[in-house]
């Protein structure tokens, strides 16, 4: 399969899963941390479940996903949301849903770490972040910030998986 490709959601799941945050793959992605919970081929393709893990005055660039839908659950912090040019703070127990096809971007206004569960369907975005980040097995520190190679290497890789980068100047 391609790593353009997405597995069909109608394939049957393998056998149920029972996993625990630390022995799940999780990268740096561009100043933050991506933890796979679920990945697609854990699940028939149907979803992947991440957490990620946004220190103070970070987030992501706008984008567009041309491939899946992202649903983000707040855990803590505060998050502040812009989905198709509306901007919206997100606390604690906030649910957004940023279609596919839709500009949105995140970043956290808080003063300490946001917490997400971040739900994507169909499945498979966990290719884009292995592509994109930097693997880490360190689950407390701070993610390190983004660096001008973290931030090339996602323009790079971001086409292949039907991600568009909004960034000034590309368009």
């Amino acid at each position: 399969m391609s790593e353009q490709t997405r597995p069909d959601a109608q394939t049957p799941a393998p056998v149920p899963l029972i996993s625990h945050l630390h022995e799940r793959p999780a990268w740096w992605v561009v100043g933050d941390r991506y933890t796979s919970l679920l990945a697609a081929e854990e699940t028939g393709g149907s979803f992947s479940l991440f957490e990620f893990i946004v220190p103070a005055g970070r987030g992501s660039p706008p984008h567009i996903h041309h491939a899946e839908h992202e649903t983000f659950v707040i855990i803590s912090g505060e998050v502040e949301f812009t989905v198709a040019g509306t901007a919206s703070r997100v606390g604690p127990g906030g649910v957004v849903f940023g279609a596919r096809g839709v500009a949105h971007n995140f970043r956290n206004v808080g003063e300490s770490e946001a917490r997400m569960i971040v739900i994507c369907t169909p499945g498979g975005l966990e290719r884009f972040f292995a592509a994109a980040g930097v693997p880490t097995t360190d689950r407390t520190a701070t993610p390190p910030a983004p660096t001008q190679d973290d931030k090339a290497r996602m323009i790079a890789h971001a086409p292949a998986f039907q991600v568009e980068l909004l960034l000034p100047g590309s368009h």
